[in-house]
């Protein structure tokens, strides 16, 4: 037993002491590398600019940070630029934005030579995916008024938004400069109230709550050019309910009687399964390294009416009193977010 404590001691040593080698030699190449990329740079400024590719190659593969690896790529681009070898010259812009697509020159300070070829390239994310999260508050637009009392009396339908919530995902692909388009597959839950008074005896609250999941597709064309860009954004979205459920609740005005009320009623065959919202909104995106965090707010207008088939619901029309109308649902919705930028350096 000794003997075996003993062996796996030693082992373990051996492992442990190569480890510490191992880092000991990285450790010592990066420091090396480090002075080489100075004496290249020192050899820049003298103008020695033959033997700078053949210094560095040794460090490319490995013993840079990145940062010492753009300074290398800058100066390999600028070497080629003025031995007159452009082609070269933009293999290394490609890696340079490969390692580092978000690239900002510094104008005040880079080289006119470098300038010019990187202004030649299109540095801007191509696309960009994410997801968002929020709430919404929906309302609905009465299109025809429907009931068991007699309509030549004085409506006294009334409807009030309900707050509930949305999430989904995002796709983003940059069409031309600040223009994008945008797709989302959003599952969202709208609610809202109605209350009416018939018959000066009795009163009928409904409350409704839809859930859908829907694809929205819009443009959205950035204001700003800064780091917190306000964007504005119009499109349709395409909708499929899931589900429809109603509580409906029938009270007498005088107490005479108890409430009538009931479990919570399935309306999904009562409504129409698809629906198309135009969209309009604004919003922010407030940049982050490889992405942004943006609020949004949309306005989503209903176009078609959901309701169908409304005299086949004998529950709620005989024992609720309630029939329902030809109506449009819409809802303002807030969201924030987070995308994730990809890009794909490319010559203009």
């Amino acid at each position: 037993m000794a003997y075996m404590r003993n062996t796996k001691l030693y082992i373990f040593c051996l492992i442990a002491l190569a480890f510490s080698v191992c880092i000991h030699r990285q450790a010592e190449a990066q420091v090396d590398c480090s002075l080489i990329l100075k004496q290249a740079e020192k050899l820049y400024e003298d103008g020695a600019i033959d033997s700078i590719p053949r210094l560095l190659d040794s460090c490319m593969n490995s013993g840079f940070n990145k940062k010492e690896k753009l300074q290398a790529y800058k100066m390999f681009i600028l070497i080629n630029l003025y031995r007159d070898r452009q082609v070269e010259a933009e293999k290394y812009m490609f890696k340079l934005l490969a390692l580092d697509p978000e690239y900002e020159a510094n104008r005040s300070i880079e080289e006119p030579e470098f300038l010019s070829l990187f202004d030649n390239f299109l540095t801007s994310s191509v696309w960009a995916c994410g997801v968002y999260g929020g709430v919404n508050f929906s309302n609905i637009r009465t299109i025809e008024e429907y009931g068991v009392h007699s309509l030549n009396e004085p409506s006294t339908l009334k409807s009030a938004s309900a707050m509930s919530y949305q999430f989904g995902l995002k796709y983003n692909r940059f069409l031309y400069k600040n223009i994008e388009l945008n797709i989302d597959l959003q599952f969202a839950q709208n609610k809202y109230k109605v209350t009416r008074s018939i018959f000066n005896f009795t009163n009928i609250s409904f409350t409704e709550t839809q859930t859908r999941l829907s694809i929205p597709l819009t443009a959205t064309c950035d204001l700003g050019t800064k780091k917190i860009k306000p964007y504005a954004r119009l499109g349709f979205s395409v909708g499929y309910l899931l589900n429809s459920k109603a509580i409906v609740v029938r009270s007498y005005s005088d107490n005479s009687h108890a409430e009538v009320k009931g479990s919570e009623m399935d309306l999904k065959n009562f409504r129409n399964p698809f629906n198309i919202w135009a969209i309009g909104g604004i919003g922010l995106k407030y940049k982050v390294k490889h992405g942004n965090i943006f609020f949004d707010a949309r306005y989503n207008l209903g176009v078609f009416n959901q309701s169908k088939s409304r005299y086949d619901n004998q529950e709620l029309i005989y024992k609720y009193y309630y029939i329902d109308n030809n109506f449009t649902i819409n809802n303002l919705s807030v969201s924030l977010g987070y995308v994730y930028l990809f890009y794909k350096p490319m010559k203009k």
